[in-house]
């Protein structure tokens, strides 16, 4: 049973971080024959709610109905996520791809204090964390061994506030999207999420293509080539729905964190290999960055009451007058639940 689930642990990882790598050469490519990214976004989230929606009725799959409880969280995780892509792009206007890396690095070590204060999960042990350490100072080592350093001058010119919401909407993302998959009752934790996600993305990216008129440009960009393409990444986008909200399910929101990280690593030392020759101390910072983000061992999360199976704790409810000691635990153990409550409550109205 152990080796089941570590195997299929391993094949939503690989499938999320080959899904992820896929879909940025396709966004790539389909970008450059439609310059309108934003609505690139619609079309892909569009594709990958309708494909939820048609297999669930086909009897293929079955999904969650939309309801409030479950829609004003996953609001709030669409219009985060979403910001973290527009502050990436945001940022890329002033600074180069070392220093986005440097902060992407650093987002681990933020996700796993968060983690462990709202989500009840234990603090890395020494290895662990000395591979979020190590990762972070890898990237900066990569980032000062990079010859182009606009980094400096963009820092200066405005860098600094996009670089800052940037790290502040992944670190809610990734810790915000493992609460919803473990906190929300789905009747299936791969496709409900897949379902809420791309449909409540659609009217924020929506609304930024028409504010930025990229209705405009749309107009003259159908070829059969720019079609094929955004068909391309829309069936990529469905792909990298379902490996990633099934990884956060299996992993926790530090180890997703990581797998972020990485696949920026693979495609930094694939761009490196295919079009630049990188020096040998800017290709020893890359892997050793992904080396740490390889050796890093996830803790296993703290006893609470949502991590207790139910029958259990009524028995431990049943026998707390037979036990005084038990009932002490319960009552820590509540209340160490209502503080997590009250962050996670905080973090949903980040």
């Amino acid at each position: 049973m152990a080796d089941g689930a570590a195997l299929r642990t391993f094949s939503v990882a690989c499938g999320y971080l080959l899904s992820c790598s896929f879909l940025l050469i396709g966004n790539k490519l389909c970008v450059q024959h439609i310059p309108a990214p934003a609505l690139v976004h619609v079309a892909q989230f569009a594709f990958s709610a309708l494909a939820v929606a048609i297999l669930h009725f086909g009897g293929i799959i079955s999904v969650d109905g939309f309801v409030w409880e479950k829609v004003r969280p996953n609001i709030s995780f669409a219009v985060i996520s979403s910001s973290a892509m527009y502050f990436n792009m945001a940022a890329l206007r002033y600074t180069d791809v070392g220093t986005i890396l440097v902060v992407r690095a650093c987002c681990p070590l933020c996700v796993c204090v968060i983690e462990h204060c709202a989500l009840g999960r234990d603090l890395p042990s020494r290895r662990g964390g000395l591979a979020l350490v190590v990762a972070a100072l890898a990237a900066a080592g990569y980032m000062q061994t990079t010859q182009d350093l606009s980094s400096r001058r963009g820092w200066q010119e405005g860098a600094g506030p996009a670089l800052l919401a940037y790290f502040a909407c992944i670190c809610t993302a990734d810790t915000f999207g493992k609460w919803i998959v473990d906190s929300l009752q789905w009747e299936s934790k791969q496709w409900g999420p897949v379902l809420y996600a791309n449909a409540l993305a659609l009217p924020y990216q929506l609304g930024v293509g028409v504010a930025t008129h990229e209705l405009r440009v749309i107009t003259g960009a159908w070829t059969s080539t720019s079609a094929a393409l955004l068909l391309l990444t829309c069936f990529l986008g469905l792909s990298i729905s379902y490996f990633g909200w099934s990884c956060r399910g299996a992993v926790s929101a530090t180890t997703f964190s990581l797998l972020g990280l990485s696949n920026k690593l693979i495609s930094l030392l694939a761009a490196a290999f295919l079009w630049e020759t990188p020096s040998p101390a800017n290709l020893g910072f890359l892997l050793l960055c992904l080396g740490a983000a390889f050796v890093y061992s996830q803790p296993r999360p703290k006893d609470s009451p949502d991590c207790i199976p139910a029958q259990a704790l009524a028995n431990a409810k049943a026998s707390v007058l037979a036990r005084p000691r038990t009932a002490l635990l319960l009552c820590a153990l509540g209340r160490f639940s209502c503080l997590s409550d009250a962050l996670t409550r905080r973090l949903l109205h980040l």
